[in-house]
């Protein structure tokens, strides 16, 4: 998998300059840090045959694809017109 496929956001104009307060009980670290990502994506109406929308996640641990999901809606609504 390559991040760089991925747009990249600058969330410091959202958040400015916050930081997490750490509790004063909170334990030590016993082991290396590290990063979790997850990515979504969703299509409207990408099944040019029966209409439906496909969503989807993945789930990594540093590099390594650690869960993921796909599905594909399983109804499909159509839009009502209405006479006034």
């Amino acid at each position: 998998m390559n991040f760089d496929d991925f747009k990249r956001k600058d969330w410091e104009k959202m958040y400015g300059d916050t930081t997490e307060e750490i509790p004063p009980n909170c334990p030590e670290s016993l082991g290396k840090e590290f990063i979790m990502r997850a990515f979504v994506d969703s299509d409207h109406a990408g099944d040019s045959t029966t209409r439906r929308s496909r969503t989807g996640f993945l789930v990594c641990l540093n590099s390594a694809l650690i869960y993921w999901l796909s599905k594909k809606q399983t109804a499909i609504e159509k839009q009502r017109q209405l006479n006034l």
